[in-house]
């Protein structure tokens, strides 16, 4: 030790006050990062605890898939409508609304389509059904000559 160095009482009086005033900018930080944290937790959705909010179960056991794909209108129209209520209230409170839009697009994607091919489906059914003649009609019904069946009876 060769050396000694000696400091004023200023000095070192500021350097206490620059460690202080150090400390109170450490300590706001720290606050808006708390802040800050608590915000994200508010904005992060909640656990699903409601059983609506699963398909498989308000379905009854119906797998997405198969309710996407299935014959009945009635279940295609059911899917549909839970991914839509599904997308209001978990992904639109979220997100922007463009997101929103495109990711409630690949939700529903391809359920309306199928839906009109079904409801089309059951009208041409049901005309069809209608225009039908019973095998006994038709066995009892004349040839009018021009290779036309006249009226069953």
């Amino acid at each position: 030790m060769t050396q000694i160095l000696y400091m004023k009482s200023e000095m070192l009086i500021a350097f206490l006050f620059y460690q202080t005033m150090l400390q109170q900018q450490l300590i706001e930080t720290q606050q808006k990062v708390i802040e800050l944290q608590q915000q994200i937790d508010d904005m992060t959705p909640k656990a699903i605890v409601e059983k609506d909010d699963f398909w498989h179960i308000t379905s009854g056991g119906i797998l997405s898939e198969e309710a996407a794909n299935s014959e009945d209108v009635a279940i295609v129209r059911k899917f549909k409508d839970w991914n839509v209520t599904f997308a209001q209230k978990h992904i639109k409170p979220y997100v922007n609304p463009q997101v929103y839009s495109e990711t409630l697009n690949q939700m529903t994607r391809g359920l309306p389509t199928r839906l009109a091919e079904l409801e089309t489906k059951a009208i041409i059914d049901k005309r069809s059904k209608k225009r039908v003649l019973k095998l006994d009609e038709i066995s009892h019904s004349k040839d009018d000559g021009n290779g036309k069946l006249a009226a069953a009876r």
